[in-house]
């Protein structure tokens, strides 16, 4: 396997997209619409606590990133896209999905964080303990994995939402900031990964470690998305 971190990325596409969570039996399970709507809704107020606790990630790896001053740029880029009205969404990207579940019949007890679920904490707590113990580089690629991955996705999920409810486009709103913006933030922070990774000692195989994690925790949380949309009563 090659060492040159170029080669390196494209062989982790590769392996990204052979395991992308389009493939999972959650998106199908949307597109089919073999699900009821009190199912939709617990998804969608559980993507909600994703949305806002994953976040912290991007502060994490900006802690981490002293003497890159190119990584900090890019994680303050990313948390005034995620956080705030100034970036690609009219809301904090948050309270885009909140749209969905509110249009679903969530109320604020739905909203209260002693209903975080158990594998948003398990996804969330991997993350950002990871990104706080490895080198910046590392830190960016947790997120990588999810950004590179998540526009196909989006862009099916939003088409099955419209096709199966009739949501217009300010409820689905989350979808299609997603289908757009994590092309860009993907594409930027593999540029920097490649650019900085002389930096990490042994990148490729920390590099591809921390991928084939990355996969399996992010097919852990859809699997407990699935169990979500696809439980009945």
């Amino acid at each position: 396997m090659s060492e040159d971190p170029e080669a390196v990325m494209d062989e982790l596409d590769r392996y990204i997209d052979e395991n992308r969570y389009a493939r999972h039996s959650f998106v199908k399970t949307l597109e089919a619409g073999d699900y009821d709507e009190a199912g939709l809704r617990d998804w969608a107020v559980q993507k909600y606590f994703q949305t806002r606790e994953q976040n912290c990630v991007y502060a994490a790896v900006h802690v981490t990133a002293r003497p890159y001053r190119d990584i900090r740029a890019y994680e303050v880029d990313q948390l005034i896209d995620e956080e705030t009205s100034s970036g690609e969404g009219s809301e904090p990207h948050y309270e885009l999905i909140k749209r969905l579940a509110d249009a679903l019949g969530a109320d604020a007890k739905h909203f209260d964080d002693a209903n975080i679920g158990y594998g948003v904490t398990r996804f969330v707590d991997y993350l950002i303990s990871l990104a706080r113990g490895e080198h910046p580089v590392i830190g960016m690629m947790c997120t990588y994995i999810n950004e590179h991955q998540t526009p196909e996705s989006a862009r099916r999920m939003y088409q099955a939402l419209r096709t199966n409810h009739h949501f217009d486009d300010h409820t689905l709103e989350w979808f299609t900031v997603h289908a757009e913006a994590d092309v860009e933030h993907s594409s930027r922070a593999r540029d920097l990964i490649i650019r900085h990774a002389e930096d990490v000692p042994g990148f490729a195989a920390r590099a591809r470690w921390t991928v084939e994690r990355g996969i399996t925790e992010w097919r852990a949380l859809q699997d407990y998305y699935y169990g979500l949309l696809s439980r009945t009563g």
